[in-house]
């Protein structure tokens, strides 16, 4: 869920780099993203224990360091090729993991190799794609356009796992279709 949260700070970034506020629709359409995003995912059923205010705050830090990475790789964009980027941020991310992947180390059954390695393939490819996505589009686009993840997972939890269409997931997932066509047409 923090990675949704975070294109909610994209828009709040480029007013920290450029000194520049966005235009108005952006904003505009930043609003009404987020609020799409946070109906569908409060679909879910609340749990009976009382909200966790360091998970929350984890959870918003971490979706600001996210908005400004992306906001990051935006501008590296202009100077770097994508696989360049691709290389260097999987390479920190790496070094940052290796330390309570040494703490919390688990043997790996054998069986699960192939799948890590096809994820691992899958999740090189995805990023290079999005980075060459912020070569091409503002970080607001992108991030607004992303919440459409989320109607394809109600969609496909619709589907395989016979989750409930509530009205309140309708709701949210027109209010992100709306956002992401108000930033289209700019």
């Amino acid at each position: 869920q923090g990675q949704f949260t975070a294109y909610a700070f994209l828009g709040l970034n480029p007013f920290i780099w450029d000194l520049v506020g966005s235009a108005l629709v952006s904003a505009i359409a930043i609003c009404i993203g987020f609020c799409g995003a946070a109906i569908i995912l409060l679909t879910k059923p609340i749990p009976t224990q009382p909200i966790n205010t360091i998970a929350l705050a984890i959870a918003i830090g971490c979706a600001v360091l996210v908005a400004t990475t992306k906001c990051t790789i935006r501008k590296l964009t202009d100077s770097e090729p994508s696989l360049r980027i691709v290389f260097y941020f999987t390479g920190v991310a790496t070094l940052i993991s290796l330390v309570p992947m040494l703490i919390y180390w688990q043997p790996l059954l054998q069986q699960v190799i192939p799948w890590l390695i096809v994820m691992g393939v899958l999740a090189a490819i995805g990023q290079l794609l999005m980075t060459r996505a912020f070569a091409l589009a503002s970080p607001v686009k992108i991030g607004l356009l992303s919440y459409s993840s989320l109607v394809f997972a109600a969609i496909i939890g619709a589907i395989g796992w016979q989750e409930p269409i509530t009205l309140s997931l309708l709701l949210g997932s027109l209010l992100v279709i709306w956002a992401a066509n108000l930033t289209i047409r700019q």
